[in-house]
């Protein structure tokens, strides 16, 4: 699946798809719609970027929402060093 990826500078298909919500909003659905267990990886890149921080940064405030929505069913481990910065600006 094109979902496991990692590309160039270690971005993930979520950090392309950070501005298009739509997309994102489709490959979580397909995720949900397998049997067998999984997630959609959730890392920082080589310049320890999420995709959560360009959601913020870009001020895509409804693709961040979902991510949020979506990675509240994820297991802490799968994504907390990836959103640890991102939690005080999403705050504000």
């Amino acid at each position: 699946m094109l979902v496991y990826n990692i590309f160039p500078w270690c971005n993930t298909v979520l950090h392309y798809a950070a501005s298009k919500p739509d997309i994102i909003k489709e490959l979580y659905e397909y995720s949900e719609m397998e049997d067998e267990e999984f997630e959609v990886p959730f890392l920082n890149n080589l310049d320890t970027i999420s995709p959560m921080h360009l959601c913020m940064t870009n001020k895509e405030f409804k693709t961040a929402d979902l991510l949020f929505e979506k990675l509240a069913n994820a297991p802490l481990d799968h994504h907390s060093r990836a959103v640890v910065n991102t939690l005080s600006i999403a705050i504000d």
